[in-house]
């Protein structure tokens, strides 16, 4: 959420879910969606974060992501067949949250 409304504005508002939406129309419930998630970013706390700090808790989840995938893929062997996050032999919604995270981190961060 902080990289799409904090770094990637003008993104969101020409190329995002709001490209197909008139001009004068984008611009404005493009500014209103941005205000509001900024307003509830920094209300839970996360909005409150600068630059640097927001780029290293970033890292961290990641990294801590990164090892937990390792661990879940340690458990099923190095086979070469897909491994699930919570080590089960179907995927699980804990899988399909996680690649909606990653996803959309992957589309918002440059």
């Amino acid at each position: 959420m902080y990289e799409r409304w904090y770094d990637n504005y003008y993104e969101m508002r020409d190329r995002g879910p709001f490209a197909s939406l008139p001009g004068g129309i984008r611009h404005v419930v493009v500014q209103f969606v941005s205000r509001y998630a900024k307003f509830m970013l920094y209300m839970q706390g996360t909005g409150r974060f600068v630059g640097d700090e927001v780029v290293r808790l970033r890292d961290e989840a990641i990294g801590a992501l990164a090892d937990f995938a390792e661990a879940a893929r340690g458990k099923r062997g190095d086979d070469g067949r897909p491994f699930w996050i919570l080590g089960g032999e179907k995927p699980s919604e804990a899988d399909f949250t996680l690649f909606g995270y990653l996803s959309g981190m992957l589309v918002t961060v440059t």
